[in-house]
């Protein structure tokens, strides 16, 4: 066993003396940190809506809301059975109808997502 880590030593200073192997280290490094899921670039979004009668409704979704969305969303659904009548609630939620064009003023039937 002795041998085996004097060998691969022995082997690991041969690469690292390469300078091509510097290069590729270098290359996939500047990679990792480039596509790295960075939080601090969390932007904002808008989203729209296109009516049907052509009316569009836009609002901003700040990127504190999109963090408490992404946690909430999961807890809303843990624990329900998955059948016929989840699925009307949730036809029945994204089936809203419109008060006005202003921002706040969407409501579902329920008057679950006022906002």
């Amino acid at each position: 066993m002795k041998s085996l880590g004097i060998l691969f030593g022995y082997e690991m200073k041969k690469l690292w003396k390469r300078p091509m192997t510097w290069i590729a280290v270098l290359i996939f490094s500047v990679g990792f940190v480039y596509y790295a899921p960075i939080p601090l670039y969390h932007f904002d979004f808008t989203y729209s809506v296109t009516l049907a009668d052509g009316r569009t409704i836009s609002r901003e979704v700040t990127a504190a809301e999109q963090d408490r969305i992404a946690i909430e969303a999961p807890r809303l659904l843990s624990g329900q059975v998955i059948d016929e009548a989840f699925f009307q609630r949730a036809l029945d939620a994204l089936s809203g109808t419109v008060d006005s064009t202003e921002l706040g003023q969407i409501t579902t039937p329920n008057n679950d997502f006022v906002t």
